[in-house]
């Protein structure tokens, strides 16, 4: 019974995460919030549920890691992307001041 309840919520977290992989490639914000909530009731779930010792999970358990790491990688991309656009936006609005106080 506890395996089945493992494999059933990594499984969920597989599926949380590739629709987090879509709103980010759809910049749908509204979706990301709602996700990271479903995203926490799983995680908070599968800590009630403990450590599973059945190694028969272990390739899904690996899959569910590597897929997440490669969500918050790309959720760190966008991040620094999004802070070099505002720096260049910050920019280009002082240089865009300074000509209409010189002219």
């Amino acid at each position: 019974m506890q395996s089945k309840t493992h494999e059933t919520l990594y499984r969920s977290l597989l599926d949380i995460t590739a629709r987090v992989k879509r709103a980010l490639g759809e910049d749908d914000a509204q979706a990301l919030m709602r996700l990271a909530g479903e995203h926490r009731n799983v995680m908070v779930r599968l800590n009630q549920a403990g450590l599973s010792q059945d190694t028969e999970l272990l390739d899904l358990v690996k899959e569910a890691r590597d897929q997440v790491h490669e969500v918050v990688a790309e959720i760190g991309r966008q991040r620094d992307e999004v802070g070099r656009q505002l720096v260049m936006f910050e920019k280009k609005k002082r240089v865009s001041a300074a000509y209409a106080k010189n002219g």
